[in-house]
């Protein structure tokens, strides 16, 4: 009875040995399947599907549909006035980085899940940035405003459009200008900031400025003598104008031929056209040991010069110095 129960043990042994080595021999690590042969056999099972087929409840709110360019009636910031209303386009002056905010609001409508209202901004008619409204879940009669605000660099005579395109039956913006507004304007250069410094914005070939024109320069005035004046000799003078003001002072030697009542003229840097001779403010002084006597300037019309007059102490000749002001007309 012990040797026939210990057979019977053996052959049991044998039979689980036997089982295992079949089993190894047929599921070794090579013959598991690659993540690519995974990936090949999903492609091989969607082979003939559509997006409807693989998602029934989302394809409809994917495909966008275009609603053009949005043409705002209230432009709440356009300093420059160049956009356009009748083409929904602002463009560009001159080169630079400019600031664009829109708002864009739908008229009340049913929201299903997953649909999206979409702003963005073109240059061009090529789509720079965007910002969408995503509907998380359904809604009913619900307005939903979109806002972007963006900095971009435009050349001069570039386009810039806000666009807009909808997925599912979102709708286009509301026109009433108090739910949809556009802002757009140029921000300042490092130029335009250093022009803002010294307190004056000058004008360029692309931009008008606050003031149409700067220049500065270096004359030597031609002198002619009015009354009393034996010998005069002009020395380099200075001159500054900022729009249509200029600002100077000149410097000049001057003998009288005899004491009293002195006049004289000078030409201007920049021609004026005066008409009265308060057109010119100013006045400075005659400069000899002998007495400083102040020195008067009022416009020329007949001649549109600088006429100076002082009374000379002396025949000696005299350092006339006097700053002055007036309009170009």
């Amino acid at each position: 009875m012990k040797h026939l129960i210990l057979i019977t043990f053996v052959v049991t042994i044998l039979i689980l040995l036997t089982s295992c080595a079949k089993h190894s021999d047929h599921e070794t690590v090579d013959e598991y399947p690659t993540v690519d042969e995974i990936a090949a056999g999903y492609l091989e099972q969607m082979k003939g599907l559509d997006d409807e087929t693989l998602f029934p409840d989302r394809c409809d709110k994917l495909t966008f549909k275009s609603l053009g360019v949005y043409k705002y009636t209230d432009v709440v910031r356009d300093p420059l006035e160049l956009y356009d209303t009748s083409t929904g386009l602002f463009t560009a002056p001159e080169n630079g980085v400019y600031n664009v905010t829109a708002l864009l609001t739908t008229a009340n409508v049913n929201w299903v899940q997953y649909e999206l209202f979409v702003l963005s901004v073109h240059i061009n008619g090529v789509e720079k940035q965007q910002k969408f409204f995503r509907a998380q879940a359904a809604m009913t009669a619900k307005s939903i405003p979109n806002l972007i605000t963006a900095q971009m660099y435009l050349n001069k005579d570039d386009t810039l459009g806000i666009y807009t395109r909808k997925s599912g039956t979102a709708t286009t913006g509301v026109t009433t200008s108090v739910y949809n507004y556009l802002s757009i304007s140029k921000l300042p250069s490092p130029q335009d900031v250093a022009n803002m410094i010294v307190g004056f914005n000058l004008a360029t070939e692309d931009r008008p400025g606050l003031v149409p024109s700067y220049e500065q320069g270096t004359w030597t005035p031609s002198i002619t003598g009015i009354t009393n004046i034996s010998s005069s000799t002009a020395r380099l003078s200075m001159y500054q104008r900022i729009g249509d003001i200029v600002f100077g002072s000149f410097t000049i030697d001057v003998s009288a031929t005899s004491t009293g009542d002195t006049q004289g003229r000078i030409d201007l840097p920049i021609s004026s056209n005066f008409t009265s001779q308060y057109d010119v403010s100013g006045g400075g002084a005659a400069m000899r040991s002998t007495g400083t006597p102040g020195v008067g300037v009022f416009a020329d019309t007949s001649n549109d010069e600088i006429q100076f007059r002082y009374n000379a102490p002396t025949t000696l000749s005299m350092n006339i110095t006097v700053s002055f002001t007036y309009l170009v007309k």
